[in-house]
């Protein structure tokens, strides 16, 4: 399988399995020319990040980045992970994405919501919602701290003229803890979604991409 997407402006890939230490030299190499926002957003960016690395190892990554910026004079942060797996959806693509997406919404609860959408590579269903994120405690106390993350979650079956033998889903993952500006975020998501197109490649074993 060939998939191509375009990555949105202001993200660039990930390194996989880092540790604390070498996620907070990536995102100091990242904000080298930002002053005071390096020590504005590192501590939570970094973690979340270090989290996000260490899933790579354990999912079939296609692309894996993040995105360290402003938005108007705010810090903003933001992750974005495509994987691809192996999943048997029968002939219908729409039922697939469907019942992905509603699977996942019952899972994560009653506030999150999804929808089934017909993209140009075929339908797709998009989950949303926010997740508490947990965080490390103060020294000074036990009580668990947690962060709201807010997360788009897209779950697209891959046609079967783009495998030479299994079915596969695609999924796009993006997740920010910088909430109040998910709405400045979620063109550019969009727009991803929308450049997604599949393409068969012969004798093909595992996903690879182009971006």
């Amino acid at each position: 399988m060939l998939v191509h997407f375009d990555v949105p402006l202001g993200f660039s890939s990930m390194p996989m399995g880092m540790s604390m230490e070498q996620s907070q030299l990536y995102l100091r190499e990242r904000l080298r020319d930002a002053g005071e926002m390096a020590a504005e957003i590192e501590p939570q960016a970094a973690r979340r990040i270090h989290d996000i690395s260490h899933l790579l190892n354990q999912a079939g990554v296609i692309y894996a980045g993040g995105s360290l910026g402003r938005v108007g004079d705010q810090p903003s942060v933001a992750t974005l992970l495509i994987t691809a797996q192996n999943f048997s959806y029968g002939s219908d693509t729409r039922i697939a994405a469907e019942g992905a997406m509603l699977a996942f919404t019952a899972a994560r609860g009653k506030d999150w919501t999804g929808q089934v959408y017909d993209l140009p590579c075929g339908p797709a269903a998009l989950a949303m919602g926010i997740r508490a994120q947990p965080l490390p405690p103060p020294e000074e106390s036990a009580d668990p701290a947690y962060a709201p993350v807010a997360e788009l979650h897209a779950f697209v079956p891959v046609p079967d003229h783009a495998t030479a033998a299994d079915q596969y889903m695609l999924t796009a993952t993006f997740t920010t803890p910088s909430v109040q500006h998910w709405e400045v975020y979620m063109p550019p998501m969009v727009e991803l979604l929308r450049s997604i197109t599949f393409e068969e490649q012969a004798k093909a074993t595992c996903p690879s991409t182009s971006s």
